[in-house]
């Protein structure tokens, strides 16, 4: 099984459209790098998910990550820390002006590796 971690915003959940100057497509573009990006950093820190594992953070206008934050445990407190460690590290391209400053979520969860060559 691999790894495979989500990314959800809840800036994007709750439409705020008008002053935000992306299309939702751009947001999902730049959702699916990031994803992308957090698959390698996640990888190459040795982050196991365990039974789940969901950290919170903050998009920064630079692309990065700020205030990473266990919200449900992997069930281990080390693999807990590899993976906020490696998540403040990720650097993904400059983000739509909607996200930035949004909140994230992102999910590591159990995926056959079917699934994960499928997205």
């Amino acid at each position: 099984m691999k790894s495979l971690p989500l990314i959800l915003s809840a800036a994007v959940a709750l439409g705020l459209g008008g002053a935000a100057h992306a299309t939702p497509r751009e947001v999902t573009h730049y959702l699916a790098q990031a994803g992308e990006v957090a698959t390698a950093e996640l990888a190459a820190a040795g982050v196991d998910a365990g039974r789940g594992l969901r950290v919170k953070a903050r998009v920064n206008s630079d692309g990065r990550l700020t205030g990473a934050r266990v919200v449900t445990s992997s069930g281990s407190l080390e693999t807990d820390q590899k993976a906020t460690q490696a998540l403040r590290r990720l650097k993904v391209a400059t983000p739509p002006n909607i996200l930035i400053g949004a909140e994230v979520v992102v999910a590591v969860a159990q995926a056959p590796i079917e699934t994960a060559k499928a997205n």
